[in-house]
Order: C-alpha cells, then sequence, then structure tokens
C-alpha cells in the first residue's frame, strides 16, 4: 500500500537512530517522518506501509520514499504501543515513538546490551 499524505501532522514524535560506535541517539523526527508515523499508527499499525512525499511538500532535495512497519516488542517487558520502525531506502531501521521518554528509556537500556556485547 502506498501512501502520500498531504496534511501535516502537529503530533510531536521522535526517532531513535542506531549509530556504528554510539549505539541509539534520539532525535525529534522530521515532519515527514512525523505525519508519516501519525498515518501508520492511525490505520492500526499494517504490516507494512510505504510512504512517497513529493520534494516539494517538504523542501527536500529529493522525494522521499520509505516503509513503516510495527514494532515487534516480543522478548521486551513493559507496553511498546507507541512504538514502530521506519526502513529508509538503504534497508536501516529507525525506531519512532511520540513518547520520547519511553523511546529514550529503551534506547538506553539497549545502548547498555549492545555496549555490554562488544
Amino acid at each position: 500500500m502506498t501512501v502520500d499524505p498531504i496534511e501535516m501532522s502537529s503530533e510531536k514524535v521522535w526517532i531513535a537512530i542506531q549509530g556504528i560506535e554510539a549505539g541509539y541517539t534520539v532525535f525529534e523526527a522530521r515532519p515527514y517522518q512525523a505525519d508519516a508515523y501519525s498515518r501508520f499508527m492511525s490505520q492500526g499499525k499494517p504490516p507494512r506501509m510505504e510512504f512517497h512525499f513529493p520534494a516539494s511538500q517538504y523542501n527536500t532535495d529529493g522525494d522521499v520514499v520509505f516503509f513503516m512497519e510495527p514494532f515487534d516488542s516480543t522478548g521486551f517487558r513493559g507496553t511498546y504501543e507507541s512504538f514502530c520502525v521506519l526502513v529508509n531506502e538503504n534497508g536501516e531501521k529507525h525506531l519512532l515513538s511520540n513518547e520520547e521518554e519511553v523511546l529514550r528509556r529503551f534506547t538506553g537500556y539497549m545502548n547498555r546490551v549492545w555496549f555490554a556485547t562488544c
């Protein structure tokens, strides 16, 4: 399913990006990422949803194409209903959530686990 959202979201959304050496870092999501998050969550988190944003809509260098998928919380304690996964054109996966503190705590945990296994 390809979706081309027109309306911009006013909801604040956060993205966790995994670095090679520093683990996860949390940033405020870009407007197109926040818009995709809102649309994906409002659609009930389908198995996979494609997004195609024209460059003119978000003032980017080129069209932005990526997928959103539900977050698989199997094996984790807690509720991660606000999480989903953005998969970019390179296959890199990033976590998105509208709950900044929950995302920061989760990525902090993942960073501790990641550094403990290095």
